[in-house]
């Protein structure tokens, strides 16, 4: 793939944009009985040709916030599991698979959901290729199909489906990094690379092999990005937020000039902390925003003054905002898949992501590209993203109902897990445990929930693993906090430490 093939396809996605969704919807939806959003369009009384006619009149975007206000959507709560849907007095549950793509087979991956349950995802191979191009793209506007490729990030499905985007357009990685220690992981995480190392190789590219880099240590990485810029190229590392952040403090305390180098960072918010500690060691970060249901979601503009900006990548997905409706908040963010190959059939989904609509232009390349929402101020409200890693809300729902309480006494009322980020741009979570339960150990209560997390199917191990190791987790003893409404969620982000706390 080149970036003039790049972006014709994109040119030519987002041309067919219209037709695409309807041949989704038709093979899908309409073609599943078994679908719930068959059940959500048929409790709205939205036949196909009524969703050809909409999709003609009012065009897709204006399609789908029409089927938002007749209830056809679904929560993030719905999609994992941990409350029914009901629309109209009629209820019914999301099942497991229900939602998987046709066909799909690729990389295995999970979504997480609550009660034990995990839903298995298939990048499909074609659709790994599809989203490559949105990267392909990203990078060629930012001058960087020639630079030496870097990734740290954690064993699975999420690391070799980055690794394979770039080697769908000619850009083998030059070193690559897990944070954390595999030989604490099942043994399928180190064949799925060797199998991938292997193939990679019978197609003419060599691979390196993964080197463990602990998260209190990142020096070694600064090391090859210094190295790379003394050689006269260009390193550029793809990592989540917090860990490009940790390398640059890394090389600023050693006195190591990485100016020059590139990162992209995703996973997490990439706030302006993160941003200034970035620059401050002469490197340049760009973001990305992307989910394990829906592959790329947005892609960073490097004209805005913000530092979290993205174009919505609109030839692989629609965004509409759920506007101030109950049960979402103000700002939350409905996606749609728009192709068969998508790991899973989105239609009108909280991801339990929230963000602004940037309302000007920003006249940079993407934009002329076709790419014109762009996203700012991206939060999650239902889920944590410290590390990267994301946690949703209905998985924490099982340890804060059930296993905090059967252990250490009161109700799911008494706990809450908040995200915020240090002074020194680095995440944190703090376990909010009610006063009222008396004397508890916080070593206790914190061991008790990384081992419930560890327990969690999917990922929810390496996610213990890494917050151990980073020792992110910390408790608070105070009263949870509520919503405006008066409602708690059990997860909730809350802003920068002030100066001197822990």
């Amino acid at each position: 793939m080149t970036a003039d093939m790049a972006r014709a396809s994109v040119r030519g996605r987002l041309a067919s944009r219209g037709p695409d969704f309807l041949g989704l919807i038709r093979h899908t939806i309409f073609g599943r009985p078994e679908s719930p959003y068959r059940w959500l369009l048929d409790r709205a009384g939205c036949s196909f040709a009524d969703l050809e006619r909409l999709v003609t009149t009012a065009g897709l975007d204006g399609a789908l916030v029409a089927l938002f206000r007749a209830g056809v959507y679904l929560t993030v709560d719905e999609l994992k599991g941990r409350m029914p849907v009901t629309r109209g007095g009629a209820t019914r549950w999301i099942e497991p698979g229900s939602l998987r793509s046709l066909g799909a087979t690729g990389l295995y991956g999970q979504t997480s959901g609550s009660h034990g349950e995990s839903t298995p995802v298939f990048h499909d191979l074609r659709f790994i290729r599809e989203s490559a191009v949105s990267r392909c793209v990203g990078l060629a506007a930012r001058g960087g199909l020639g630079w030496r490729f870097g990734h740290w990030g954690v064993p699975g499905a999420t690391t070799l489906i980055h690794v394979l985007e770039f080697l769908a357009f000619g850009v083998r990685p030059d070193a690559w990094f897990w944070q954390i220690d595999p030989s604490e992981l099942r043994a399928r995480y180190r064949w799925s690379v060797s199998a991938i190392r292997a193939g990679a190789c019978l197609g003419g590219a060599k691979l390196p092999r993964p080197r463990y880099i602990p998260l209190d240590d990142p020096r070694p990485i600064a090391d090859w990005m210094s190295g790379v810029l003394r050689a006269g190229h260009t390193p550029h590392l793809v990592t989540f937020a917090s860990l490009a952040a940790r390398v640059c403090k890394s090389a600023t305390e050693a006195g190591v000039d990485l100016t020059g180098a590139q990162f992209t960072a995703g996973g997490e918010p990439l706030t302006h902390r993160r941003r200034a500690q970035i620059e401050e060691a002469g490197a340049t970060v760009i973001p990305r925003y992307a989910s394990m249901e829906c592959g790329p979601i947005g892609v960073g503009c490097d004209a805005s003054r913000l530092a979290d900006a993205v174009h919505v990548v609109s030839d692989l997905v629609a965004i509409v905002p759920a506007g101030a409706a109950e049960p979402l908040p103000t700002g939350a963010l409905l996606v749609t898949s728009l192709h068969a190959t998508a790991p899973l059939v989105l239609l009108n989904v909280s991801l339990g992501d929230e963000a602004s609509i940037a309302a000007t232009p920003c006249g940079c390349e993407l934009e002329r590209l076709g790419w014109t929402m762009r996203l700012e101020r991206i939060r999650s409200f239902a889920k944590l993203t410290a590390g990267g890693m994301t946690y949703h809300d209905a998985d924490v729902a099982q340890i804060l109902e059930e296993t905090l309480p059967r252990r250490f006494g009161g109700t799911a009322a008494d706990y809450q897990l908040l995200e915020e980020e240090r002074t020194d741009g680095q995440p944190s979570v703090v376990l909010l445990v009610h006063p009222r339960l008396g004397p508890l150990d916080a070593k206790e209560l914190t061991a008790a929930l990384l081992g419930a997390m560890a327990d969690t199917p999917g990922t929810g191990r390496i996610l213990s693993l890494q917050w151990r190791a980073a020792e992110m987790v910390r408790v608070e003893r105070t009263a949870p906090q509520v919503t405006g409404s008066g409602k708690l969620r059990y997860v909730r982000r809350r802003e920068s430490l002030g100066p001197g706390a822990p």
